[in-house]
């Protein structure tokens, strides 16, 4: 596997939305083989257990009463959970990897998949925090929910790259995002667009690739790999983009180290 490629950082004054999407798809592209490999591979790994251990779900209706079985249901449960782990697991490590590329500094991929499996748990906690922070946002009114989340953007790779607790993780990127919370709500607003554009095409891939192949396990099994493959992109995409908000933030935040950020809070 190939190490994670340098990107030359760019020093900035504020958050330019227009910059930081172009900057996120240059690391994007810049360590595509390497972060896809990754996103796609642990992905695939709870559909593979699937397959080895129950076999993919069918659209017969003969086949109803084995999917109401229990051990189907515990089947489901465990691969829902190997899954949602392992995304974590891929969100840290192509943030650690980002952030480090930014910082043109070389890291090896079982250095980057390291620091995923330790934060693993530390992420999936803070994004049920930060998931029943955005429900009580909403319940309150739209806008104190787009607050939240520009407060909150950067909490994933504060949390990766510094390390500092879940609790003072978010403390912790409400400090950075001061002063650029308007600019992080339009980059969001920017990225959205961007993110319904993919949606909206890999969607239409998938369904046309499933009404060709006709109904069965064959269809279904394509289907889910395309859509492993969409979602990998999608992650990579969004890592990316937290990353460079977060490297460009403590710029401008003048932290204590503007020439190795990454290697401070290792």
């Amino acid at each position: 596997m190939t190490d994670v490629t340098e990107t030359a950082p760019v020093q900035v004054s504020k958050l330019r939305a227009g910059s930081v999407i172009a900057r996120t798809f240059s690391v994007m592209f810049s360590n595509f083989p390497a972060f896809m490999f990754l996103a796609v591979m642990l992905s695939l790994i709870p559909l593979i257990f699937q397959v080895l251990l129950g076999g993919v779900p069918s659209l017969d209706s003969s086949n109803v009463a084995y999917n109401m079985q229990q051990d189907v249901l515990a089947l489901s449960l465990v691969v829902g959970f190997l899954s949602i782990m392992l995304s974590y697991v891929a969100q840290g490590a192509i943030v650690y990897g980002a952030v480090r590329s930014l910082d043109d500094q070389k890291t090896s991929f079982t250095e980057c998949v390291g620091r995923g499996l330790v934060l693993a748990l530390p992420l999936l906690a803070i994004v049920i925090l930060y998931s029943l922070g955005l429900i009580v946002s909403f319940m309150l009114l739209v806008v104190p929910a787009a607050i939240f989340f520009c407060v909150y953007f950067v909490v994933i790779p504060v949390a990766v790259m510094e390390k500092p607790g879940i609790f003072r993780s978010f403390s912790r990127s409400a400090e950075l995002t001061r002063g650029n919370r308007w600019r992080i709500f339009g980059l969001m607003a920017l990225s959205l667009l961007i993110f319904f554009a993919l949606a909206f095409g890999f969607g239409l891939v998938i369904g046309i690739i499933i009404a060709f192949a006709g109904p069965g396990e064959d269809a279904l099994l394509a289907g889910a790999l395309i859509e492993a493959v969409i979602n990998a992109v999608i992650m990579v995409f969004f890592a990316s983009l937290v990353s460079v908000t977060y490297y460009d933030l403590r710029h401008f935040e003048g932290g204590a180290n503007l020439e190795k950020l990454s290697s401070v809070f290792d």
